[in-house]
């Protein structure tokens, strides 16, 4: 009677045993599987990282190797009015068809006038002189190679990130070329990097600023996130790292994987106010 009362409760508690050790294999096999799974994905989103930080930096090369070609024509004819010379106009069409119409081409005068090329007219087509870049150029202490924050273009009121560059010519005048990056032709290119359908790649200055965003949204061009827990604690602690975080712009919870640019190296001139920057991947 002992060994059948003994057999009835132990047969219970080794069911109950084996229910606990498979519930325990279960949950080791989930948390296996998540971290192989997390794993694979942060394998994912660096190398999403490094292209993105290639095609930035070939980018940004290929406006600085446009605007010195073009600096370089307007050097070697001091005399005539780039904008409405048929050569410096070709040369221009080809530097656009190199970029594949991602980048344009303008000419500024000492006094802040814009004049696109080619031009219709030897009227300026609007005059920049209050702006950051130019301000930047116009001043002999301070005049380089020099990537602004964010502004919307007075030709087509697009946003634009301008590159420009001091031409001084062998009469003393100085011109200023600047190559106008469109924000909406650059976001269709890093869109293609972008994870879909909820992942983000945005583009931000060492000073916080954010050059630009794909997908975009809107108030996210030119916002600073200099001052949020993100930019303080992960961004300006790290060259690289991964982290998690709520989307600054559109409130998602996402794994981010960001990168300090200091691979770009401007010719021999140094690169102001800009790059190196940060290169954030969200998925």
């Amino acid at each position: 009677m002992g060994t059948a009362r003994s057999s009835r409760f132990g047969v219970p508690a080794i069911v109950a045993l084996l229910l606990v050790t498979l519930w325990s294999a279960l949950i080791f096999w989930e948390y296996g599987e998540r971290q192989r799974i997390t794993a694979a994905r942060e394998d994912q989103l660096a190398q999403r990282t490094f292209a993105v930080e290639e095609q930035t930096i070939r980018l940004f090369t290929l406006a600085e190797v446009s605007i010195k070609t073009a600096a370089r024509w307007i050097e070697e004819h001091p005399g005539a009015f780039a904008a409405q010379d048929p050569e410096f106009i070709k040369l221009i069409d080809e530097l656009r068809q190199l970029t594949d119409g991602v980048m344009d081409i303008r000419i500024v005068d000492a006094d802040g006038n814009v004049y696109t090329v080619p031009a219709s007219s030897r009227h300026a087509v609007a005059n920049v002189a209050d702006h950051e870049d130019i301000r930047i150029q116009l001043n002999p202490q301070t005049r380089q190679l020099y990537i602004s924050d964010p502004v919307l273009s007075p030709v087509n009121n697009k946003w634009m990130v301008p590159v420009t560059y001091p031409v001084m010519k062998s009469n003393g005048e100085l011109t200023i070329i600047g190559a106008v990056l469109e924000l909406d032709r650059i976001a269709r290119i890093f869109d293609v990097q972008r994870e879909k359908p909820n992942g983000s790649i945005t583009i931000l200055k060492s000073n916080g600023v954010t050059l630009f965003r794909s997908p975009v949204i809107a108030g996210a061009i030119s916002k600073s996130l200099a001052n949020t827990p993100e930019f303080v604690e992960h961004l300006a602690a790290l060259e690289r790292g991964l982290y998690r975080v709520k989307g600054a712009f559109d409130g998602r919870e996402r794994l981010v994987s960001h990168v300090l640019m200091t691979n770009y190296s401007p010719g021999a001139t140094k690169l102001s106010g800009s790059l190196p920057c940060f290169s954030l991947v969200q998925c």
